[in-house]
């Protein structure tokens, strides 16, 4: 590289003998390419940009001129000139081909000022982009594939998941990855992370494997992952509405640890999932299940559809509680809707879904459910209302749980 400059050709950074001294009005934009007053690296632009700047690649950009991870510690934008065209390939370097970590350089909170990344093309190496704790990044108009390990992650530079808050992934796909997808877990304690009109297909692992508190799924396609389409791992008020999930977890990458498969698994508190399509068939095969609730609390689905799982709609488990299916609201061409309801208290609408009350204690005053007949006169299920510590059914039975 002969030298660094502006997008004006003023240089930037480290000048060459045949340009003037760098204009420190310039110092914030650095270009990147294979013409002389470019920088040939995107690491060596970021080195010389201040906090707060920009890095444009160009469809020039060669990625043999990288020593890979680029790690981005001052909060830079890195622009590409479009997804199709420029392209960061880090090969078979064994190394993630972007790492962000927090900023040192301008002396705050590392959550005032945002790390970006977009309109790249990223692939090859280990993790596509590398989120480290306590940093925040925005993403977006990315393609990432054909990495050996997850397509974005939140995790240390060690592989451990740390803190990290607000992470926004707009319009990022994700396709043929070796690991997940997306993979922002619970322990990370991704807050608020922001998913939207996301891609994740045909990756070996998860489509989207995400924990923390708040974490949003909006729009997307989740397809032909090797194993969940979404996974809401251990966390809370976590959210998905308006996605397309199909085929996920289908007989072609099935193994000897291969749970069953779902599009959406649940495993946390206040998971919500609305006005989803579920697709169980899939290229390699079927679905088990639409959605898989594995010690959800107080979760629900709300006006999906479902067509195509081996087993049906929705599962249940032993650990989950409170979890609303909303019958009414959902449209099931599955041959079998609940395939299991092994949970406690499980609802529809609001209501207890009929189950022996003489072992299930209401939430509240008013609480509703319906016995399924083992504690009725009639023998046969009757609705009940929970007050002073017993079900009262309508046909006047008295049930007090034991």
């Amino acid at each position: 590289m002969a030298g660094g400059a502006g997008l004006l050709g003023v240089a930037g950074g480290t000048a060459n003998a045949a340009s003037s001294q760098p204009d420190p009005s310039f110092e914030t934009e650095q270009v990147v390419g294979d013409e002389d007053w470019m920088y040939d690296s995107i690491q060596a632009a970021h080195d010389d940009v201040d906090s707060g700047g920009r890095i444009y690649v160009t469809e020039s950009y060669d990625s043999a001129n990288e020593s890979f991870p680029i790690v981005l510690s001052n909060h830079v934008n890195v622009t590409g000139a479009h997804r199709g065209s420029t392209v960061v390939d880090a090969g078979d370097s064994g190394e993630n081909v972007f790492e962000i970590r927090e900023g040192i350089d301008d002396g705050q909170r590392p959550y005032t000022l945002t790390h970006a990344i977009q309109n790249l093309h990223v692939e090859g190496g280990e993790i596509g982009v590398l989120i480290s704790p306590e940093t925040s990044a925005t993403i977006q108009h990315l393609v990432v594939r054909n990495t050996n390990s997850h397509g974005v992650a939140s995790l240390d530079q060690k592989g451990n998941s740390g803190v990290s808050f607000m992470n926004y992934l707009h319009n990022v796909h994700v396709f043929t990855v070796g690991g997940n997808g997306f993979h922002l877990p619970f322990s990370g304690v991704n807050h608020a992370s922001r998913l939207q009109f996301c891609v994740a297909w045909d990756n070996d692992g998860i489509g989207a494997n995400v924990g923390g508190y708040g974490t949003h799924i909006a729009g997307g396609v989740y397809q032909g992952n090797g194993h969940h389409g979404i996974r809401f791992a251990p966390g809370a008020n976590q959210f998905v509405r308006d996605a397309y999930l199909e085929g996920n977890g289908d007989d072609q990458r099935a193994n000897e640890d291969h749970e069953y498969s779902a599009d959406v698994q649940i495993h946390n508190t206040q998971a919500s999932i609305e006005n989803c399509y579920f697709q169980g068939a899939g290229a390699g095969g079927r679905t088990e299940r639409g959605v898989d609730f594995k010690g959800g609390i107080n979760s629900h689905v709300r006006n999906c559809l479902f067509r195509n799982h081996r087993e049906g709609a929705v599962y249940v488990d032993e650990n989950s509680t409170q979890c609303d299916l909303h019958m009414e609201s959902n449209i099931n061409w599955d041959d079998t809707y609940v395939i299991a309801d092994n949970g406690d208290r499980t609802r529809s609408e609001g209501e207890i879904l009929p189950t022996d009350l003489s072992s299930t204690p209401g939430q509240y005053v008013h609480d509703s459910g319906y016995d399924d007949g083992t504690n009725t006169s009639s023998g046969h299920p009757e609705q009940a209302v929970w007050y002073d510590g017993a079900w009262y059914t309508w046909g006047g039975d008295v049930i007090r749980p034991t």
